[in-house]
């Protein structure tokens, strides 16, 4: 009898070691999720409109390797990548002002995932002239500029800019002086807002407080940032509502939605160029009684500063101090 309960106890030991030795050799380590954390940019950020932004991701994986990482801006997938660095450019450009939500989540080999999630704001500084006008801003490389013409008949002083009518009026000044296009304000103000000669520009009182007219060197930035001469199409605005003809190399990747405000002539005629060109003053002095200028056309996709007669009618558009 005692052999007989040796014999069973042993049987039962063998098929309960058996049993663990089993479960040991089937039971398989868990999936460890990879690592997810957006770095670059911080929660709560706030991006200017425009801005170009590199948004960086740092995944790992400890007992595996990471696969994929995704981006999605909004909830809506935006690209992925599947090599360090996980890195990813955003245009705000195409970006509502307000609050956005950036996710990234990370997938391993082995079916895990992991993700983080930050809210960044976009903002858009609305400036206001003498006048009450308002203009959205941009900001473009390290520049923040106006996304319109200037289109006040004040300066910042809230004293009158002189409005000048007369051709011949206007062709003999050595004083401020501004106009609209074909003398007409209810049709080209909103749009293309006003032409100043350069003497108003030289006063120092034409743009809002906090913005000024640029120099020569600050449109060189503007041209260099957006990639040389060649680019001015990242200037100019896409179609043709406003630009004439094919309106040739026009992106706007830029966001600068140059139009074409026309000039006022200091020659023997008056207004011209309307939907062929935008000419914008800058506040250099190239030679004696002439001033650089930006120059934009319906017909070529290059930019061109030149220079033109200071009494001459043109465009304005204030960057930020």
């Amino acid at each position: 009898m005692k052999h007989k309960t040796f014999i069973y106890f042993t049987l039962i030991f063998v098929l309960v070691g058996v049993i663990l030795i089993q479960f040991g050799c089937d039971k398989t380590e868990e999936n460890k999720k990879p690592t997810c954390a957006i770095t670059n940019p911080n929660s709560d950020d706030e991006i200017y409109f425009g801005e170009l932004i590199t948004i960086s991701i740092d995944a790992d994986d400890t007992d595996g390797n990471v696969t994929e990482v995704w981006l999605y801006i909004d909830g809506s997938g935006v690209g992925s990548s599947s090599t360090f660095p996980y890195n990813f450019q955003w245009n705000t450009l195409n970006e509502e002002v307000g609050n956005h939500v950036i996710k990234a989540t990370a997938k391993d080999n082995n079916g895990g995932s992991s993700s983080d999630e930050i809210v960044i704001s976009i903002i858009s500084e609305i400036v206001t002239d003498a006048d009450g006008n308002t203009y959205k801003t941009i900001k473009i490389g390290t520049q923040i500029w106006m996304l319109e013409n200037l289109k006040t008949t004040k300066y910042n002083d809230g004293t009158a800019i002189p409005l000048v009518t007369d051709l011949t009026e206007w062709q003999n000044l050595t004083t401020p002086g501004f106009c609209w296009y074909d003398n007409d304000e209810i049709r080209y103000k909103n749009t293309y807002g006003a032409l100043y000669n350069w003497y108003t520009v030289n006063t120092g009182k034409l743009s809002p407080s906090g913005w000024h007219v640029p120099s020569d060197a600050e449109w060189q930035i503007l041209i260099d940032y957006i990639g040389g001469n060649e680019a001015g199409g990242k200037l100019k605005e896409v179609g043709t509502t406003h630009w004439c003809g094919l309106n040739i190399g026009a992106t706007n990747e830029s966001g600068f939605t140059g139009l074409p405000g026309g000039v006022h002539s200091s020659y023997g005629w008056s207004f011209f160029g309307i939907g062929e060109y935008g000419n914008w003053w800058s506040t250099t002095m190239s030679v004696s009684h002439e001033a650089w200028n930006l120059v934009l056309s319906c017909n070529h996709k290059n930019v061109v500063l030149d220079d033109f007669s200071i009494n001459m009618g043109f465009s304005v558009r204030c960057v930020k101090d």
